[in-house]
């Protein structure tokens, strides 16, 4: 997976160099964008109409399960899952539901069945529902630590965790205490 990663990152910083080749480079940019876009939106929705949110007190949360193979590949990534956290909180805010004293810290997961691990990204909510400064590293670490998990940071924010699948129940348990009393 990181070579491929690493391929798209070439490739996209080749686009930018302006000949025949590279703009052929830069539209299938594009269509990889705007198919994770269409990714995003599709999935979201069946969130919100499968109502999959569930509140844990202080904060929110969401596991994605049996998903196809495709989508299970996107949602894998930080940046896809991240992506798609950040639309769900947006939508809930615009429709004045995650605002005030309602807004609290949302959680998205995914469990893959393909790598049996479990994948994380936490979004605080401000009190007039902006997103702000991301503090879930420290508490992810923390939580995981407490259970003796065995975890991987990937991406470039530290807001990202990925767990063994058996853990989930344990990690979540662990981080409502980290995010209620503070550790």
């Amino acid at each position: 997976m990181k070579e491929i990663v690493l391929e798209n990152f070439n490739q996209a910083y080749d686009s930018l160099v302006s000949n025949q080749r590279n703009v052929a480079l830069l539209q299938k940019g594009l269509k990889i964008s705007m198919d994770l876009q269409r990714a995003v939106v599709s999935e979201g929705i069946g969130i919100l109409e499968g109502k999959l949110i569930q509140s844990a007190g202080d904060f929110r949360y969401a596991i994605l399960e049996r998903l196809d193979d495709t989508s299970e590949l996107i949602f894998s990534q930080p940046q896809s899952l991240y992506k798609l956290a950040k639309f769900l909180v947006k939508a809930h805010v615009n429709s004045d539901k995650w605002i005030g004293i309602s807004a609290k810290p949302f959680i998205l997961g995914i469990k893959s069945s393909r790598t049996m691990r479990a994948y994380f990204v936490g979004l605080q909510c401000s009190q007039v529902g902006e997103i702000q400064r991301n503090e879930f590293g420290r508490s992810f670490k923390l939580a995981a630590s407490k259970i003796d998990a065995d975890i991987k940071h990937n991406g470039f924010d530290s807001a990202s965790i990925e767990v063994d699948s058996d853990d989930v129940h344990r990690f979540l348990v662990s981080l409502h205490d980290v995010l209620t009393r503070g550790g």
